[in-house]
């Protein structure tokens, strides 16, 4: 399998080696990672087309995924995560290293700059909050522990390019979409 190539840096990456027999598995998991704060539902044809299955299939992993109250069916044919889901995020939460170790210099560092603290963690193109510690101040800028961000849009690019050498500064960053960052994502 060729090296995946990083959106952020453009550096090659390995891509995880897929286990042999779990492609079905590995759909229906798909399916219910395709849903979060920006897409909160989806019909089945856009699930279908999300995921790469014929519809008839990804009907069947619809009705599974209901089956085990995880997904329920809203307004005209378009489903959504149940509250089912949320236990299995407060378990992630709990069981992240990076935020225990984290967690004490966040809270210095909120107390000394007066500023919200916030921890994210890179997975795929997406940056998901880990973890916060707010400040005092009435007016805040912050997110919720679970909210993603595409890489490679807004701040974070001009974070990033600062860091980087002169020679790649000016080198964009690689499959992003930078309508995504526009609202109605035009």
């Amino acid at each position: 399998m060729p090296p995946a190539v990083s959106s952020v840096d453009g550096s090659a990456t390995t891509s995880p080696r897929r286990t042999p027999g779990a492609s079905s598995s590995r759909k229906v998991l798909q399916l219910l990672l395709a849903f979060s704060e920006r897409r909160w539902e989806a019909s089945v044809a856009e699930l279908a087309a999300t995921i790469g299955s014929p519809v008839a299939t990804t009907y069947r992993y619809v009705a599974l995924l209901k089956e085990l109250q995880l997904l329920e069916e809203g307004r005209a044919g378009h489903y959504h995560l149940t509250s089912q889901v949320m236990p299995l995020a407060r378990a992630a939460q709990l069981a992240n290293d990076m935020v225990q170790l984290a967690r004490p210099s966040m809270e210095e560092a909120a107390r000394e700059l007066g500023e919200t603290v916030m921890l994210f963690q890179q997975f795929g193109d997406s940056a998901v909050c880990a973890d916060r510690v707010e400040c005092d101040r009435a007016m805040r800028f912050t997110f919720e522990p679970g909210h993603s961000l595409p890489l490679g849009v807004g701040e974070s690019v001009r974070q990033d390019a600062a860091r980087a050498a002169a020679r790649d500064r000016t080198r964009p960053a690689v499959g992003v979409d930078r309508r995504a960052a526009r609202p109605g994502g035009a």
